[in-house]
């Protein structure tokens, strides 16, 4: 991520060093106009990445992986109310 940020800010300032460099104040909106377009490209590439992954192994390792914890979690919940039970209905019959 850090990697894309500073991708992002060496980027625009070319750009904006390129719009200082046209040669007529007439073009200066069109280059600007461009920048902006390519800022804003730049900026949803890594989103739309996110949502439009290739390679469906990372979604499928971090989903397998949050079942697992789901599991590890209602496992220590199901042990901790059988405690209780025990400890509960233990102290009833006494």
């Amino acid at each position: 991520m850090l990697e894309f940020v500073k991708n992002y800010y060496v980027f625009v300032l070319i750009l904006m060093v390129l719009s200082y460099l046209v040669p007529k104040d007439d073009y200066k909106k069109y280059i600007q106009f461009f920048i902006g377009i390519f800022v804003i490209v730049l900026l949803l590439k890594p989103i739309l990445q996110f949502f439009f992954i290739r390679d469906n192994t990372i979604l499928y390792e971090a989903f397998e992986e949050l079942n697992e914890r789901m599991e590890l979690i209602d496992f220590q919940i199901e042990e901790k109310e059988d405690m209780f039970e025990y400890f509960f209905f233990k102290g009833e019959g006494q």
